[in-house]
């Protein structure tokens, strides 16, 4: 399978599962757009997956130096394998209070993060946000588009697979099998 097919199928996936994200995604875009007036802007994706941001926001912005920052093996290689050589991208884990050491610098004029921080436990997610603030220029845009749990919601019902595609599960289960990306799910599943 190629890295547009994995891309894909993990944009089809997503798309089911989080409904507004691409409208989210688009209005995010439009909101870098009229804060990072500049020609070349700085802009880190915190938890950045596959690269869809990044990979939308060059379109866009074609001159911006971006940073794409995730955890997952599996991720990342997709983001590596499908996004332009001029895009960094940096393996961290924001659990971790040293993460910003691993970035390629400072100063960001846009730190983003689209579905990404809650995964993070509300103590975690706190002490986060004002790190992802220090990252910002005097000026800059810090903006997130995230689902974040409500005890108090009814639950979500489960997402069924409709024609001819895949759950969660069998989307992972289907990448275990790809001989690139195999190896890389493999220390995926083993830091979780």
């Amino acid at each position: 399978m190629t890295v547009e097919h994995w891309s894909e199928g993990w944009e089809r996936l997503m798309a089911r599962y989080q409904p507004g994200r691409a409208r989210a995604i688009e209005r995010l875009i439009e909101l870098v757009e009229t804060r990072c007036a500049g020609p070349a802007p700085r802009i880190l994706d915190v938890g950045g997956g596959t690269g869809t941001l990044c990979a939308r926001l060059l379109e866009r912005l074609p001159r911006a130096e971006l940073t794409l920052l995730d955890l997952d093996p599996v991720m990342l290689t997709i983001a590596a394998s499908s996004l332009p050589s001029s895009v960094e991208v940096v393996r961290a884990d924001l659990r971790d209070p040293g993460w910003p050491e691993r970035l390629p610098r400072t100063g960001y004029d846009a730190v983003l993060a689209v579905m990404a921080l809650h995964y993070l436990p509300p103590g975690r997610l706190a002490e986060l946000y004002a790190e992802l603030a220090g990252l910002v220029r005097p000026g800059g845009l810090l903006a997130t588009v995230d689902d974040m749990p409500d005890a108090s919601a009814p639950g979500t019902p489960p997402v069924v697979p409709g024609d001819g595609e895949v759950s969660w599960a069998a989307w992972w289960e289907q990448v275990a099998e790809d001989p690139i990306l195999g190896p890389a799910a493999v220390v995926a599943f083993k830091s979780r």
